[in-house]
C-alpha cells in the first residue's frame, strides 16, 4: 500500500521548509506519485498568486496608536488569544486561497462549480464502516452553494455482484438531505444498504443546477473488514475506476494483492490490467516470472481445498488464462463449471462453448442452449448472455423469439436496449417490433429519468445528453420507417433528428433519402454540413463542392457552406464548458530538457491540450486517433500540445518514436499545468482559443477537431466570448 506524505509535509516541501533528510525522502515519493506532485504544484501556484496580491495598507492612525502604547510601557500590543484554526490545512495555503477568493469576488468573476468544488470536503463517520452501517455525513462547502439552506447527497452503490459494471450503468440515488449548520457546513445521515461494498457520492443543490463532484473524481466510501478495506470493496473500486482513472484502477488492484495476497481474484484483476497496459508486447520477463511464481504458490494452497468459493475458482481460472497457461486454465475451468456453475465467469465459459458450436449449429439449437443458461444463472450475470442470444434470435428470423429476447435484454441491460432495437429495426422480420421499441424509448426521453443522470452532471448536462440520445433515436426511427415504406412519417422523424444536433453520419443518410425523393436543395443543405465537418476528407469535400456548385451555382453553395459552419459552431459552442484562462506562464519541459511557458508554446493559436500517460491503457488507446486529430487540427490552423506525467527518458522517447507521433510532447515537471487545468485522470482533453481561454474540457478525442473548427469559425465572425472564470481549488488526492 502507498503511504502518502501528510498535507503539512507537502506544504513544507512546497515552501522549502523541510530538513534535508525529510526533503530527500519526500522528493523520492513525489518522483513516483503524480497525485502528491499535483498537490505540491497547486500549493506553489496559490502561493505565487497570493504573493502577487497587493499588500493591504495600514489603517489610518495605527502607527501612532502603537507608538502611544509603547510610550505607556505596554509590551503586549498584539492579540494573545489562540487564533481560530484554519478550515484548510496549511496556513499559507489557507491565506492564499482566501485572498484569491476575495479578489475574485470583488472583481465579480464567475466561479465554476467544478473548479471551486475541489476545495470542499465530504466526511463520513465512521470513516471505516461495516456493511449496513448508519453513516453521519458532514460536507464543508464553498461559495458555489452560498445561500442554500440544504443540499442533496446523491450516490451510486456497488455490490459484489456488479463486477465490472461502470457506475454510470448503475442507478443514481438521492440518499440524504444535508442541512446547513452555518459557516458552509452541512450535515445529514444515511444508511448503507446491506449488500453495498463501495459507494460514490456527489453533492448538489435541490434543483440539480450546481454539482460538486470533486472535480469529477467523486467522493468514495469503502466497506471495511476489520482494519482494512473489504476485498469486494477494493475489487468494485477497481472495476469502477477502469473507465474513469485507469492508473488509479491499476493501483487499487495492486493494493488488493498486497492486502489479500492469498486471493486469486485480486491477482487475476492485476494481471489483466497489466496485460492490457503492455498489449501485444506481453508482460516484461521479470514481471511475468513473478506472476507465474505467485500462481504456482496459490495453486499449491488452493488445489487441495475442495470448498473454494466461486470467486476463488473464477480467479484461478482467469489468472491462468491471462498468463497463457492452457493446462492450468483447463484444470480450473473444469472445477469452476463443476463446483460454481452459477458464477459469472462460469457463465462466460459456457457462453464461449455455445459460440464455438454456433458455427455449425442451427439458430434453433443455439437458442435452446442459451435458454438453458438463462434459466440457471442469476439476473446480474445475464447481460452478455442476453446480448448474444438476442443476436441469434435476429438471425433466426422468428419474430416471437426476437420479442422475447428483446424483452430480456431490456431487463438486464436497459441503457443499451436502444442498440438492440436499432438492430431489430434494420431486419424486415423484426422491423415492426424494432419501430415500436424505438417509439417507446423516444417517448421516455420526454421526461428525463434522474436516476440515469451521472453523478457529475447537472440537470442541464442531462438535458443536453438526452437531446443527443433523442437525435440518435429519431434518426434511427426515421430510417426504419422510410425503409418500411412509411415515407412521410420517416421524413418527419429524420427532419426532427437533423435539427437536433451535429451528426455527420445522419446528415449523409438523410441527404441520400432527400436526393432520392427529388428534394435537391434540402439534400445539398445536408451535404454542406458533411463538407464542412473536419473529419470529412479534403477529396470528399472537394467532390461535394464540385457537384453542388454545378447543380446550384457557386454563390448558393457558398451560402450553404457558411450556414453549415454557423450550425456546427452553434451546436458545439452550446456545449462549451464554463471558461477560464490557460495558465500561460506555467512551464513545460521539452524533449531536450528546455523549459517553455505554455503561452509561448501556444503562440496565439487555437490549441488542444492532451494530458496522457503511457501508464494509462485508455490514454495509450487514444494515441492513434490523437495522431489523426493532430493532423486535422494543424490544417485548421491550430495545434495539439500533449502533456506527459513522467520525466524524459530513453524509454519514453522510444515509446513515442515507435508510434511515429507527429505532435510535440512536453513534461509537466512540477505538475503545475496538471494542477491548474484540474486534471484528475488521463487522458483528459481541453481546447483553448488563441487568447488562452479554455472553451472545452473533458471532451471525447473524436470531437476535438469539431471544437477547434467551431472556435476558428467564431473568431472569424467576431463573436464575443462568454465571461472568464477564475481559477480556484486543489486537485483531489488519494491517501
Amino acid at each position: 500500500m502507498i503511504l502518502h506524505p501528510t498535507r503539512s509535509r507537502l506544504n513544507g516541501f512546497a515552501d522549502g521548509e523541510l530538513s534535508k533528510k525529510v526533503r530527500v525522502r519526500t522528493a523520492a515519493h513525489l518522483e513516483r506519485c503524480s497525485k502528491c506532485r499535483n498537490t505540491v504544484g497547486w500549493i506553489r501556484r496559490l502561493s505565487r498568486e497570493a504573493n502577487a496580491l497587493p499588500s493591504p495598507s495600514l489603517p489610518a492612525g495605527l502607527k501612532d496608536r502603537i507608538l502611544e502604547s509603547l510610550g505607556r510601557g505596554e509590551r503586549v500590543i498584539l492579540p494573545v488569544a489562540d487564533p481560530p484554526r484554519p478550515a484548510w490545512p496549511g496556513r499559507r495555503v489557507a491565506a492564499a486561497f482566501s485572498a484569491i477568493a476575495a479578489v475574485a469576488i470583488g472583481a465579480s468573476i464567475i466561479l465554476v462549480p467544478e473548479l471551486v468544488s475541489e476545495a470542499s470536503e465530504l466526511r463520513f463517520y465512521p470513516e471505516h464502516p461495516r456493511r449496513g452501517d448508519e453513516i453521519a455525513v458532514e460536507y464543508q462547502g464553498t461559495s458555489m452553494f452560498a445561500g442554500e439552506d440544504s443540499l442533496m447527497l446523491r450516490a451510486v452503490y456497488r455490490t459484489a455482484a456488479d463486477r465490472n459494471t461502470w457506475h454510470e450503468d448503475l442507478p443514481v440515488l438521492r440518499v440524504a438531505t444535508l442541512t446547513g449548520r452555518g459557516d458552509r457546513v452541512y450535515t445529514g445521515t444515511l444508511r448503507l444498504p446491506e449488500d453495498a461494498v463501495y459507494a460514490l457520492f456527489a453533492v448538489e443543490d435541490d434543483r440539480g443546477s450546481r454539482v460538486d463532484s470533486r472535480g469529477r473524481a467523486l467522493w468514495e466510501l469503502l466497506v471495511y473488514d476489520d482494519d482494512k478495506p473489504d476485498l469486494d470493496a477494493l475489487m468494485q473500486k477497481t472495476y469502477d475506476l477502469q473507465d474513469r482513472n485507469w492508473e488509479l484502477a491499476l493501483e487499487t488492484a495492486q493494493q488488493a494483492t498486497e492486502l489479500y495476497p492469498d486471493h486469486a481474484v485480486a491477482w487475476f484483476a492485476l494481471s489483466s490490467f497489466q496485460q492490457s497496459l503492455y498489449g501485444n508486447a506481453g508482460l516484461p520477463r521479470e514481471l511475468e516470472s513473478r506472476h507465474r511464481a505467485r500462481f504456482a504458490q496459490l495453486e499449491r494452497v488452493l488445489a487441495q481445498n475442495h470448498a473454494l468459493s466461486g470467486a476463488d475458482l473464477g480467479g484461478m481460472y482467469g489468472y491462468a488464462v491471462t498468463l497463457g497457461d492452457d493446462v492450468a486454465a483447463d484444470r480450473w475451468r473444469e472445477r469452476l463449471l463443476r463446483e460454481a456453475p452459477e458464477h459469472d465467469l462460469a457463465l462466460e465459459v459456457s457462453l464461449s462453448e455455445v459460440r464455438k458450436a454456433a458455427s455449425t449449429d442451427p439458430p434453433s439449437a443455439t437458442l435452446a442452449k442459451l435458454e438453458r443458461l438463462w434459466a440457471t444463472h442469476q439476473s446480474q450475470h445475464r447481460r452478455p448472455l442476453a446480448s448474444y442470444a438476442f443476436d441469434i434470435a435476429v438471425q433466426s428470423g422468428d419474430s416471437d423469439v426476437m420479442a422475447m429476447w428483446l424483452d430480456r435484454y431490456a431487463r438486464v441491460q436497459p441503457r443499451d436496449v436502444v442498440l438492440a432495437a436499432t438492430e431489430l429495426a434494420s431486419v424486415p422480420a423484426g422491423r415492426e417490433l424494432g419501430i415500436s421499441r424505438l417509439r417507446f424509448l423516444l417517448g421516455r426521453l420526454e421526461s428525463s429519468d434522474d436516476s440515469e443522470r451521472a453523478l457529475f452532471h447537472t440537470k442541464e448536462d442531462q438535458r443536453r445528453n438526452d437531446r443527443r440520445r433523442r437525435q440518435a433515436l429519431a434518426g434511427t426511427l426515421g430510417m426504419a420507417l422510410f425503409e418500411g415504406g412509411n415515407v412521410s412519417a420517416g421524413l418527419e422523424y429524420l427532419d426532427s433528428a437533423v435539427g437536433d444536433g451535429w451528426n455527420v453520419a445522419l446528415f449523409s443518410q438523410a441527404a441520400e433519402i432527400k436526393q432520392k425523393l427529388g428534394e435537391t436543395a434540402a439534400a445539398f443543405e445536408l451535404w454542406a454540413r458533411v463538407a464542412v465537418d473536419p473529419w470529412t476528407s479534403k477529396s470528399a469535400a472537394d467532390s461535394l463542392s464540385a457537384v453542388a456548385s454545378e447543380a446550384l451555382g457557386p454563390d448558393r453553395w457558398s451560402r450553404m457552406l457558411r450556414s453549415a459552419r454557423d450550425t456546427m459552431a452553434e451546436w458545439f459552442v452550446e456545449a462549451a464548458s464554463d471558461l477560464r484562462f490557460v495558465p500561460d506562464r506555467a512551464q513545460l519541459a521539452g524533449s531536450d530538457g528546455s523549459l517553455h511557458a505554455i503561452g509561448e508554446i501556444m503562440d496565439g493559436r487555437i490549441s488542444v491540450f492532451a494530458f496522457w500517460s503511457r501508464k494509462s491503457y485508455l490514454a495509450v488507446r487514444d494515441l492513434e486517433t490523437l495522431e489523426k486529430v493532430a493532423g486535422l487540427v494543424e490544417e485548421l490552423g491550430g495545434r495539439v500540445i500533449t502533456v506527459v506525467d513522467e520525466p524524459w527518458s530513453d524509454g519514453l522517447q522510444q515509446f513515442l518514436q515507435t508510434r511515429r507521433l507527429s505532435f510535440p510532447a512536453y513534461y509537466d515537471a512540477g505538475s503545475e499545468a496538471r494542477s491548474a487545468f484540474g486534471v484528475w485522470a488521463t487522458p483528459t482533453y481541453f481546447v483553448a482559443d488563441g487568447s488562452g481561454r479554455i472553451w472545452f474540457a473533458n471532451g471525447e478525442v473524436g470531437e476535438l477537431p469539431n471544437q477547434v473548427a467551431a472556435l476558428r469559425h467564431i473568431q472569424g465572425t467576431g463573436a464575443t466570448a462568454p465571461p472568464i472564470v477564475a481559477e480556484a481549488g486543489a486537485p483531489p488526492t488519494t491517501n
